[in-house]
């Protein structure tokens, strides 16, 4: 799921990320346990639901109604898990979005070289794949040179705010720092659920040198819009 987001807001001014980024990627959005897995359609649950992560998790009410319609629209994209998807990777159309990207996730202790294999496939058929919350797979953290060997077959990695600010650990936190500073990270979501959340990344955004890695050409989430 991803939402254009907007500038600025008279009720609620702590979300930037629109201003900066243009769209915020929630990942967790499409995985299985919020329900939605599988739904290309925008409906008003889902939209709903995209808005309690977006606005960090105030009621629709307490949001404006010039805010509300500026976020539209909301879109669901596909989400390729590699532990439960694999057969649905092998048909001969995928769902991508943008310029033929294709969104994968993994489990968090998945193999390297399964990885390649996939990225090798998928780069085969002419596709884009693009690995979701690349810092927090264990053998990218453990070996820099995976990640180095997956950017150069091909694969785009998107990486989440909440990282940088240290919220998913140490490691995490260590790799996302590296892939932002050698422009390696493609797509950024905020990984926001909370207001809570929402505030350490309005902190982030106080860093000049980060502010100039999110502005860099390298970032591409205007692309899917």
């Amino acid at each position: 799921m991803f939402s254009i987001l907007p500038t600025q807001s008279a009720t609620y001014t702590g979300n930037r990320v629109g201003s900066i980024l243009a769209a915020d990627i929630h990942i967790d959005l499409l995985k299985p346990s919020f329900g939605y897995f599988n739904s290309t359609d925008v409906t008003e649950e889902l939209k709903n639901a995209g808005y309690a992560c977006i606005f960090g998790a105030v009621s629709q009410d307490a949001i404006d109604a010039k805010t509300f319609n500026s976020a539209l629209p909301i879109h669901s994209i596909r989400l390729y898990r590699l532990d439960t998807d694999g057969a649905l990777l092998q048909q001969e159309k995928l769902e991508t979005f943008g310029k033929n990207y294709v969104l994968l996730e993994a489990p968090a202790d998945i193999l390297s070289r399964d990885l390649e294999d996939v990225v090798a496939y998928l780069t085969g058929k002419g596709l884009q794949p693009v690995l979701a919350k690349t810092e927090q797979y264990a053998c990218l953290q453990d070996n820099y040179r995976n990640i180095t060997r997956l950017h150069l077959q091909g694969c785009l990695y998107e990486s989440d705010l909440l990282s940088l600010a240290g919220s998913n650990g140490v490691d995490a936190k260590r790799v996302a720092q590296k892939l932002f500073k050698e422009e390696r990270v493609s797509f950024v979501g905020s990984g926001a659920r909370n207001t809570d959340d929402q505030q350490m990344i309005n902190e982030l955004f106080h860093s000049k040198k980060l502010m100039k890695q999110l502005q860099s050409a390298c970032i591409k989430n205007k692309e899917i819009i």
